[in-house]
């Protein structure tokens, strides 16, 4: 179990460096065995849960949404059997970003509201995931008050040092995911000026001096979308 749980690190390492088709190739070489395991033991079902995580995550890249869609129930599933609630918190987020892409919005909202409902067992930097998303979800419908309250939340619980934090193995969840959605929080109210000034928060935190091309890229649109 710690050879599987090392792999999975070096996945992600991989996705940061910008190498996501080695990082899917190590992911396909060994999530097979784990999920034959099928002790529903907590140690394997989380790795199952993480590694069919990631495996929605390359499915996304490829825009394979109803594959991805597929995937997270699967991860869902197995960290309920692991009782993990960061791994399970990530899983549902990543659910809604497959519903955000497919513009369902209703059941992306669903998804983040049951998240919400297990954040309080979370760490803080899936907590402060999980507001993030959720404020944004909520200004794309005009709840503008609310997202703004969450976006505060998000900032408020985000950890000084991410890697000391409990969740940061298992999610996709940084200071550069944090900007992102603060940036499309603003763009939403109507406050470009304020927008560009999110979109580079991370520059003034301890965790944000070096961003991973993808999350550079996925900022960059972003900032697009508030110039357009």
């Amino acid at each position: 179990l710690e050879h599987f749980q090392h792999l999975l690190s070096i996945c992600w390492q991989l996705c940061d460096e910008n190498q996501l088709t080695t990082a899917e190739e190590v992911l396909k070489s060994f999530l097979p065995q784990i999920l034959s395991l099928r002790t529903h033991e907590p140690g394997p079902s989380l790795l199952a849960a993480s590694g069919l995580y990631r495996q929605s995550m390359f499915a996304h890249h490829h825009l394979r949404l109803s594959e991805k869609v597929h995937l997270c129930e699967q991860s869902i599933s197995y960290a309920h059997e692991a009782r993990d609630t960061n791994t399970l918190v990530s899983a549902l987020i990543e659910l809604a970003l497959a519903y955000e892409y497919t513009h369902q919005a209703k059941k992306r909202l669903a998804a983040l509201q049951e998240a919400l409902s297990y954040s309080y067992q979370a760490s803080p930097l899936v907590q402060s995931l999980t507001y993030s998303e959720y404020a944004a979800a909520l200004a794309e419908n005009r709840r503008m008050r609310e997202a703004q309250m969450y976006i505060d939340l998000a900032e408020e619980v985000f950890p000084d040092d991410p890697l000391k934090d409990g969740g940061f193995a298992f999610s996709d969840s940084n200071i550069f995911c944090f900007s992102y959605r603060a940036g499309l929080v603003q763009i939403s109210a109507g406050s470009i000026s304020q927008a560009f000034s999110a979109f580079e928060y991370y520059k003034q935190h301890r965790s944000g001096s070096v961003i991973p091309e993808r999350l550079r890229l996925l900022i960059a649109n972003g900032q697009s979308r508030a110039a357009i």
